[in-house]
C-alpha cells in the first residue's frame, strides 16, 4: 500500500522502500538478486522478500523512474537526475 496506515512502520512503507531501491541504483544498473542484497544497510538488517522487491519495481517502472532491460534493473534517466 502506498500510503500508510497508523500501525505501520514509516520504514516499511513502498515510497520509503522506492527511495532506498532509487539510491542503489544510482551506481549504474545492477540484477535483482544484486539489488536486493545491496538494499541490507544498518537500517535494514535484513533484505525484503523478493515479493516486496517487485512490488517496489513494479511501482517504480509505473511512475517511470526505472527502466529494465534484459536481467538489468537501471534508473530511467530522463526522469531521475543523478544529482539528486
Amino acid at each position: 500500500m502506498i500510503i500508510p496506515s497508523k500501525e505501520e512502520t514509516v520504514s516499511n512503507n513502498l515510497l520509503v522502500q522506492g527511495a532506498q531501491v532509487l539510491r542503489v541504483l544510482k551506481g549504474g544498473a545492477i540484477t535483482i538478486d544484486e539489488l536486493r542484497a545491496a538494499y541490507v544497510t544498518k537500517l535494514h538488517p535484513i533484505a525484503p522478500t523478493m515479493e516486496r522487491i517487485f512490488d517496489i519495481l513494479t511501482y517504480l517502472y509505473i511512475v517511470g523512474f526505472v527502466t529494465v532491460d534484459g536481467a538489468y534493473v537501471a534508473l530511467n534517466k530522463t526522469v531521475v537526475s543523478h544529482d539528486t
